[in-house]
């Protein structure tokens, strides 16, 4: 299935490829739920032809992406090998599969893009969100300390500052609480916030485009 010439250099293609074909199932899914706003009932309509409009395109064949790839447009200049980060760092622009590999790769892409999967994951929430809230709440509650009186609190506050952007949360709590802040304590608050969005539009900008 791969081309490389020493057995180390196959195994990296084969990691790349894996990492490929996790990150395209999840934003075709990513991009079928925004399209569709989420009535998975929609989404599974179009599955079928996702599915297996990606595996021909990983077979070579694009005649199908650009009505149901729905990201790879099949045009010989933009398409789906030439967006990849994975298969650009191996330059891997073909893939030499038989039957079994064909087989193979349907049954994997079926664990994402299938009607079954969808079902799975009810609120469409991925490990990556709730990975997210757990360190997010672990600043306040971390895992190392038992906070026996003061853990609702603690948690109440962590959601609060997680909703509501950090400096936001602390100006809205001393207000709750009376306190008056100054007015460079105010622009130390407004610039947290600035920081904290730019940090998340900057990780989001790193999502393959």
């Amino acid at each position: 299935m791969f081309y490389g010439r020493t057995k180390e250099i196959r195994k990296e293609m084969k990691k790349a490829f894996s990492q490929d074909v996790k990150c395209r199932s999840s934003m075709i899914m990513g991009q079928l739920m925004e399209k569709h706003n989420k009535v998975t009932a929609d989404v599974c309509k179009d599955l079928p032809k996702v599915l297996e409009a990606t595996l021909r395109c990983y077979d070579g064949d694009c005649s199908m992406c650009k009505q149901y790839s729905v990201v790879c447009t099949g045009d010989d200049g933009y398409n789906w090998w030439t967006r990849s980060k994975y298969l650009g760092c191996y330059n891997i622009t073909v893939l030499q599969m038989d039957e079994k590999d064909k087989l193979l790769l349907q049954e994997i892409l079926k664990m994402k893009l299938s009607e079954q999967a969808l079902n799975s994951m009810k609120l469409y929430d991925t490990t990556n969100k709730n990975e997210g809230v757990h360190r997010a709440l672990s600043v306040n509650l971390p895992k190392n300390v038992i906070h026996s009186r003061g853990m609702q609190a603690r948690l109440a506050s962590g959601i609060h500052r997680n909703n509501n952007k950090p400096g936001t949360s602390a100006k809205m709590k001393c207000e709750h609480l009376g306190v008056n802040l100054s007015e460079s304590s105010l622009q130390f608050l407004s610039k947290m916030d600035i920081d904290y969005t730019y940090k998340q539009e900057y990780e989001k900008s790193q999502k393959l485009t």
